[in-house]
């Protein structure tokens, strides 16, 4: 009995890692959307300006 081959090196889509990755995205996303599955939120760095230094108490509490 002879080995059987694996299925990259069968299915020509499979070759071309390129090919792979985008048929793989794809299919995620037709299989979520089937699903009603949403894709995760990102959330947004924190920036300085939405920050605010500490008052001198909470530094004296702290110390």
């Amino acid at each position: 009995m002879t080995p059987m081959k694996s299925l990259i090196a069968t299915n020509p889509y499979l070759r071309d890692p390129i090919v792979r990755d985008r048929m793989l995205r794809h299919s995620v996303r037709e299989s979520s959307a089937f699903e009603g599955a949403r894709p995760p939120r990102v959330h947004p760095a924190p920036s300085a300006k939405g920050r605010r230094k500490a008052s001198a108490k909470t530094n004296a509490k702290g110390s």
